[in-house]
């Protein structure tokens, strides 16, 4: 049987991942608009219209803006071991064709040690914008699609 790509299979890790940046979502948004119908901004698209959109969550800004959000969870720690680049993470084609349409729009959140007792201390990161363009992503390709003529 061959190899499936590590991004077709949802993890609980990954699945309590965007979990926890929803809940975070509803909250601000709860927050800074009290009246506001938070089923209507606020959204689990993942789980919603499926995996694939190139975002798991879409919420709203300050200004009431859509926003687009991709979430990457580990259990590991924030730095590499022995290195001084945090884990590596697989991004599709998709998402990052996503992050590049909706710029500043976009926002990837990378939650790091999610295997921890003590919670609710959880560290992360989040980068805005189209992904290739951030000077603090190295973009490495690991899965071709081969087709023979």
């Amino acid at each position: 049987m061959p190899k499936r790509h590590p991004q077709h299979k949802k993890s609980k890790l990954g699945f309590l991942g965007e979990k926890i940046v929803l809940n975070h979502e509803i909250n601000k948004v709860q927050k800074e608009f009290p009246n506001l119908n938070i089923k209507k901004y606020v959204k689990h698209s993942s789980v919603d219209e499926g995996d694939g959109l190139g975002y798991d969550i879409q919420s709203i800004d300050k200004n009431k803006d859509p926003i687009y959000i991709e979430v990457k969870s580990t259990g590991g720690k924030v730095k590499s071991t022995g290195g001084n680049s945090s884990q590596p993470f697989y991004l599709t084609k998709r998402e990052l064709e996503v992050s590049r349409k909706y710029q500043n729009q976009y926002v990837l959140v990378r939650l790091f040690d999610l295997n921890r007792k003590d919670w609710p201390y959880i560290k992360y990161y989040k980068l805005v914008g189209a992904l290739d363009s951030s000077t603090r992503v190295n973009l490495t390709p690991t899965f071709f699609q081969v087709s023979l003529y």
